[in-house]
C-alpha cells in the first residue's frame, strides 16, 4: 500500500503531528504536498547518486573507496527495485 493511499485512513483517525512543540491537525492537501516533495526529492537525488556512480566506475573511484561505492551501488539498487 502507497503512502499516498494511507492518507484516508490517517484523516479518518484523527491523526495529529507534532510541530514546533504544539500539535497540529493534519490536512489532507497538505499531507499529500508533503509527499509528493518527498517523492521528487528521492527522484532527484537517486538520479544524482546514479550520475556521480557512472563517473565514480570511470575513474575506477570501486579500487579506492570499495565500501563507499558498493553502499552507494546497494541504495540505488534498492531504489529501483523498489519503484
Amino acid at each position: 500500500m502507497s503512502v499516498l493511499s494511507n492518507i484516508d485512513m490517517l484523516i479518518a483517525q484523527d491523526a495529529y503531528i507534532t510541530k514546533n512543540g504544539g500539535l497540529n491537525r493534519l490536512s489532507l492537501e497538505g499531507i499529500k504536498e508533503h509527499i509528493e516533495k518527498i517523492e521528487q526529492s528521492n527522484t532527484d537525488l537517486l538520479e544524482a547518486l546514479e550520475a556521480m556512480l557512472g563517473k565514480a566506475y570511470k575513474q575506477n573511484w570501486n579500487d579506492n573507496y570499495p565500501d563507499q561505492v558498493a553502499q552507494a551501488q546497494s541504495a540505488v539498487d534498492k531504489a529501483r527495485s523498489e519503484s
